[in-house]
C-alpha cells in the first residue's frame, strides 16, 4: 500500500461507507476508504438496500437527499445498480386497511404520491396465487 496523505478515514465499503466517501472527497477531504473484502461485500451486497418511506416531511427530505446521492453513485465509475420501484401496501385485517389509510393521507401531506387501488386494480398487479 501507497504512503499517502489522509483527512478522513472510511471503513467498511458498503452503500453508506461509498456514499460518506464521495460525498467527502467531492468537498476536497482527502479520503480513504478501508473495507476487508471488496466493495457492497457485506449487507449492501446482499440485502435490497430499500429506502422505505417515513413519512414526516424531516425524514422524506433526507430520503430525497440521499436518492440524489445514490443517482450520482449510479453514473460514477464504479458499478452499482440503483433501481427505482414503487412499492405496494396490502392490509390483510380491517385493522391494517385503517393503518395503511392513514399512512397513504400521510404520504400525500408530505409531497408522496400514493394511489388507493380497488381490489380489481390489485389483482392486476400481483400474480394469481
Amino acid at each position: 500500500m501507497s504512503r499517502r496523505s489522509t483527512e478522513v478515514a472510511v471503513i467498511g465499503g458498503g452503500i453508506a461507507g461509498c456514499t460518506a466517501a464521495h460525498a467527502l472527497a467531492s468537498r476536497g477531504f482527502k479520503v480513504t476508504l478501508f473495507e476487508q473484502r471488496h466493495l457492497a461485500y457485506g449487507a449492501s451486497g446482499r440485502n435490497l438496500g430499500l429506502l422505505l418511506n417515513d413519512f414526516r416531511a424531516e425524514a422524506v427530505t433526507m430520503m430525497r437527499e440521499a436518492l440524489a446521492g445514490y443517482r450520482e453513485l449510479a453514473d460514477g465509475p464504479v458499478p452499482f445498480e440503483l433501481r427505482e420501484t414503487s412499492y405496494l401496501l396490502l392490509p390483510t385485517t380491517d385493522e391494517q386497511v385503517e393503518i395503511t389509510r392513514e399512512r397513504a393521507a400521510e404520504l400525500g401531506r408530505s409531497g408522496l404520491a400514493s394511489e388507493p387501488l380497488d381490489a380489481g386494480a390489485v389483482a392486476k398487479i400481483l400474480p394469481p396465487a
